[in-house]
This record gives structure tokens, C-alpha cells and sequence, in this order.
């Protein structure tokens, strides 16, 4: 790899890094991550917008030697997963964090070959739907996989507002339900906003620009990024979406689905 392209991704990583000091709020996974034995890969899954990537910007900027990038980015789409970690590791660094990596193709054998190696950690997130286990790639030994799920209203609250409420155990909401219900009541006005915005945490503003990017992404590169899809599924994709989203609750149905999409039904 050209000096150049690996000054980019090494300033970028920088950039990023400092710019993740921004978010002082962790997701409640962030400790355990730090927890996992470092004889192991590590790798977060989870939907577009719940925090994968700022998570591991913090966990980078905390660790010695530590260089994040996307698997993404055009600068390095000439050259293979493998290619670039290990040009890294010459370069002294032993912790690689990578974003995005069910985007490089033969994602899972690289991991493989480098673990073998053994000369660089690396942490990486990827689509919900990946699975190592079937993968292609014997990654279930050496990878630990952790799903990142979108934020419960307690986390939202606490990232968002800034309002720290514990967890309580089922035994504590049953024995002081008065209490319980007396401090939650006075949350309850921020309740609607968060079912409206919660969940995922982009940007206030433009959160539903960003909601909407996310959603075409996830259809037009993630899906072909994970196998083969034809063009008509993507078409599908988005008017499956739209009639869940117009549609009463239990509404929709195998009948309703097929009609929309105008296939055939089929049955196992």
C-alpha cells in the first residue's frame, strides 16, 4: 500500500477519535466489551444509528496503539482486508478497530488469517445479520460477537437528557411499586419523544434525513453486501416497508404482504 493512502487513514482515525470526545455518554455494553479476554477478536452487530461506531471510537482512543478505519472507504476498496490491517501492524499498530466490515468481501477469511497471525487485536462491527458461525470462515473460536440493540428508554435518558435512572431488578419493581411509579411519573412528558426518536440516536437535527439515509443504505448496499440480491427485492424492500409502516398493528398478514408485493404465496 502507497505511504499516502495509509497517512489518510491513520489522520483520519485521529480525527475521529477526538471528535467521539464529544460523547461522554458509553452504552451500557461499552464495559463489557472492555472485559472480554484479549486473546479474542471482538465483534459488534447491531442496526444502522445505535452507537457501533462511536462505541468503538471511545474503546480506540482508551487503548495504546489504536487505529480505526471504515471498510468502506474508497481509499482502500483496491486492497483486500488482509492487505490493509497487516500494513497497519508494520506501521506499530496492534489494536485495529474496523467499521463496516461485512463491506470488504472475504471479510471472515481475513479475520481468520490474521488471528493466526496473531499480530494485531481487532474490534469490528458490522451488519445485524451477520453470523460467524456461518461465515465460511471458523471464526466461532476466536471471535466473541456482541449485539448492540437500539437504546432502552433508561439509556436514551441518560445519553440524551442527561437524567440518570438505575436499573432496578423485577423483585425491587414489585416490592416498591408506589416509589417506582412516583419517580417514573415525572419522566413520563419525555416518554412520547422517545418513541418517536428514541431507539437509535442520531442528531436532533436532521435526525429523520439520517433515519431515511440509514433505511436506503441498509436496502441498497448492506443486503448486497451480505449476498447476492436482485433489484426487484430491493423495489420490494421499500413497499414492504411502507405497508407495515401505514398499517394498523396485527394488520398485516401473509395475504396482505403477497397482494402488496404482487407474488405468488408460497408455503413451506
Amino acid at each position: 500500500m502507497e505511504d499516502r493512502i495509509l497517512t489518510s487513514l491513520v489522520a483520519t482515525s485521529r480525527r475521529l477519535m477526538a471528535w467521539a470526545k464529544k460523547f461522554p455518554k458509553k452504552r451500557f455494553l461499552y464495559p463489557e466489551l472492555k472485559r472480554i479476554d484479549e486473546e479474542y477478536y471482538v465483534g459488534i452487530k447491531g442496526l444502522r444509528g445505535v452507537g457501533k461506531t462511536v462505541l468503538m471510537l471511545q474503546l480506540a482512543a482508551e487503548m495504546e496503539k489504536s487505529v480505526y478505519f471504515s471498510a468502506d472507504s474508497t481509499l482502500i476498496k483496491p486492497f483486500s482486508l488482509y492487505e490493509v490491517v497487516n500494513a497497519l501492524s508494520n506501521l506499530g499498530y496492534r489494536n485495529v478497530f474496523i467499521d463496516e466490515i461485512h463491506r470488504k468481501p472475504d471479510w471472515a477469511e481475513d479475520l481468520k488469517t490474521l488471528y493466526d497471525e496473531h499480530e494485531v487485536r481487532i474490534f469490528f462491527s458490522g451488519s445485524s445479520a451477520i453470523d460467524i458461525l456461518h461465515s465460511g470462515a471458523d471464526l466461532s473460536r476466536r471471535v466473541v460477537l456482541k449485539e448492540l440493540p437500539p437504546a432502552s428508554f433508561r439509556e436514551w435518558l441518560n445519553i440524551r437528557k442527561g437524567v440518570d435512572v438505575p436499573a432496578h431488578s423485577l423483585e425491587e419493581v414489585i416490592s416498591r411499586p408506589f416509589d417506582l411509579t412516583e419517580m417514573y411519573m415525572e419522566l413520563h412528558a419525555l416518554w412520547r419523544e422517545y418513541m418517536e426518536r428514541g431507539g437509535v440516536l442520531y442528531p436532533e437535527s436532521g435526525f429523520y434525513d439520517a433515519l431515511e439515509n440509514s433505511i436506503r443504505k441498509v436496502i441498497l448496499e448492506d443486503l448486497s453486501a451480505l449476498r447476492e440480491i436482485s433489484v426487484k427485492y430491493e423495489t420490494d424492500a421499500y413497499r414492504l416497508l411502507y405497508l407495515v409502516a401505514k398499517s394498523a398493528p396485527f394488520e398485516v398478514n401473509y395475504s396482505s404482504i403477497a397482494k402488496e408485493l404482487a407474488s405468488q404465496r408460497t408455503w413451506p
